[in-house]
């Protein structure tokens, strides 16, 4: 196939399997990542192996569906889902929905043609979702100076750690890089005692198969099976300012604020 659309599972199976090598995928001109995170590994590895153009979009179902995406033949940025559909409006949002300044971290506030009117029987619903003129998607990211938006975590599965934002997803890039993780997860643990000033809030804890566990042959057919021995990591962030410094320099400083709309020349292509 010239086009290839798939989920980050299937994209990350197709790197990790031991068939890979016995196949030219190379006849694969692009590809589209869509349905949940894709972890800037998966992509770099799955570029490498395919030499295909693998990019990500963003979207929910309340923006029937899709909000951005990186053009097949213009600027890709590692990390980002791309810029704003033409007509659509992304902002991010502090808590009184006011637009935080360039490469500020927020929730992604949406409007546009697409976005839907409201949750049908559910008024309550729909005036907490659609309030103050944006769709509130309840998922946390940031917009550089170009307008590109990168989606950083689900509202709700943040972690706050001495005072300190922990993203999973970001956690999760890291632990990806490593060559013996095939997949990894992180959640916030709450802990009983803390030892140290830091300590304040949820442990970050991460699981998944090593990539030797991750894939299994069984005649012609490949499947996935996840060990039943999956190791689980405990880690504090005893140093919040020493967290993650690779995925926080990448951040802007522009102070600029304000949203990002596309231009109506703007396509896929």
């Amino acid at each position: 196939p010239k086009l290839f659309h798939g989920a980050p599972r299937i994209y990350n199976a197709i790197i990790n399997s031991p068939l890979a090598k016995e196949y030219d995928l190379r006849s694969i001109v692009a590809c589209i990542s869509g349905s949940a995170p894709l972890m800037t590994e998966t992509a770099r590895r799955f570029r490498e192996l395919t030499g295909a153009n693998l990019v990500e979009g963003y979207g929910l179902t309340e923006a029937s569906p899709v909000v951005s995406t990186t053009r097949l033949s213009g600027v890709r940025k590692p990390g980002s889902v791309g810029q704003p559909l033409p007509g659509v409006e992304i902002a991010i949002l502090d808590d009184d929905d006011r637009a935080l300044p360039v490469g500020d971290t927020g929730e992604i506030g949406v409007r546009g043609p697409n976005v839907m009117l409201g949750y049908h029987g559910l008024p309550e619903e729909t005036a907490r979702a659609l309030r103050n003129g944006w769709l509130h998607t309840g998922d946390v990211g940031r917009l550089d100076a170009d307008g590109f938006l990168y989606v950083v975590e689900r509202k709700k599965d943040l972690i706050i750690r001495g005072g300190f934002n922990v993203y999973p997803r970001e956690v999760e890039d890291v632990l990806y890089a490593h060559p013996a993780v095939a997949e990894a997860a992180v959640v916030g643990v709450r802990e009983v005692s803390c030892e140290h000033w830091w300590d304040d809030g949820p442990a970050a804890h991460a699981a998944g198969p090593s990539r030797s566990d991750y894939l299994s042959l069984s005649s012609s057919i490949l499947s996935a099976r996840s060990s039943t021995a999956s190791p689980t990591f405990r880690f504090a962030l005893p140093n919040p300012s020493r967290s993650l410094p690779a995925a926080r320099s990448a951040r802007p400083s522009a102070s600029s604020s304000g949203s990002f709309n596309a231009s109506p020349a703007s396509s896929l292509m």
